[in-house]
């Protein structure tokens, strides 16, 4: 007779096993694939994520930030490495555009020029303190304000036209008018005089234009004065010049005159020397005559009366012939004659 076993039993019970085997395994493989994937995560993961995170910050334009964790195999490494670098340069060449854009902004606040600033559409968007002050509107006011609105009424038409028009030549700076000066006006609407030049540049597409205004009220009113003066002294000028003229003519007749005066002087002492020489020879001949009679008359006097008589004529024609040739002398001095 044939022997009969049941293994149905035994065949559950080795399935039991085996089920519990490969559910151990499974948990092994798993735990496993865990650690793989969180060391995956540690490696490859996170750098990556990183990486992510610096490319977003320098696509938009912000800071790099902390530098990436160089924990990786060797390839992410070395990217890494290249992102820090990258990352470092980024960081050093913001920090020179601060400093530059800082230097910038320093030297416009500092400037003693206004300085204005506006966009395409001529609105301002930089406006410096001088100008703040020329103007009498805060910065922060004029922002956005059409420039037109710094020039006086008569002068605003056609303004943002003759505007775009230097901005299609290409001229890169320009004066604003042939003598440079403009008329400006004030917030309390009052005109001044400024020194204008204008400059143009495009960024990123879109254009700007710089004005440098000077105020030259104080100048202008100085070459004003100077001019005054000028013309008042050109005046005194022609003023006393004709006046020197009068008194050089009065001078030259006056020399004229006492030219006549002189000669007529001359003639007349000439004259009058003539005269008394003639005068004395005159005289003098008729009284040597007498004192030669005297002196004979004296030689046959009877008596001493009469040589008394003789002798006081004798003395007074000797008298009176000594004062003649003393006039005589006196002529010849006068007509140069004396020898």
């Amino acid at each position: 007779a044939l022997l009969a076993f049941d293994l149905t039993f035994d065949y559950a019970v080795a399935k039991q096993q085996a089920l519990q085997r490969l559910g151990f395994q499974l948990a092994i493989a798993a735990l496993i694939v865990l650690t793989v994937l969180w060391m995956l995560r540690a490696a490859v993961t996170q750098p990556l994520a990183a990486f992510k995170d610096m490319v977003g910050r320098i696509s938009s334009a912000e800071e790099a930030g902390e530098p990436v964790v160089e924990q990786a195999p060797s390839e992410l490494r070395e990217l890494a490495s290249s992102f820090n670098r990258m990352g470092q340069r980024l960081a050093d060449g913001q920090a020179q555009l601060r400093n530059s854009n800082e230097r910038v902004e320093g030297l416009v606040d500092a400037a003693m020029d206004g300085i204005i600033t506006v966009n395409g559409d001529q609105r301002v968007v930089r406006f410096n303190p001088a100008a703040a002050a020329m103007f009498g509107v805060q910065t922060e006011q004029a922002l956005g304000l059409p420039l037109e609105v710094f020039l006086p009424y008569r002068f605003r038409e056609g303004h943002a036209a003759l505007v775009r028009r230097f901005g299609e030549r290409g001229e890169s700076a320009r004066a604003m008018s042939r003598s440079a000066v403009v008329n400006a006006v004030r917030r309390d609407g009052r005109e001044f005089p400024v020194e204008a030049s204008i400059s143009q540049l495009t960024i990123d597409g879109q254009r700007y234009y710089t004005a440098i205004l000077r105020d030259v009220t104080e100048r202008m009113r100085a070459e004003q004065e100077i001019k005054t003066l000028n013309a008042n002294l050109e005046a005194r000028v022609e003023e006393r010049t004709a006046a020197l003229s009068q008194a050089n003519a009065r001078l030259l007749q006056q020399d004229a005159e006492l030219r006549e005066a002189k000669v007529a002087a001359e003639n007349s002492t000439r004259m009058k020397s003539d005269f008394l020489a003639n005068m004395s020879h005159e005289i003098r001949t008729p009284l040597n005559a007498v004192i030669g009679l005297g002196h004979l008359a004296m030689k046959h006097a009877s008596d001493d009366r009469q040589r008394d008589y003789l002798s006081k004529i004798q003395n007074a024609s000797q008298q009176l012939l000594g004062l003649i040739n003393d006039i005589l002398d006196l002529s010849k001095i006068e007509a140069n004659k004396l020898d």
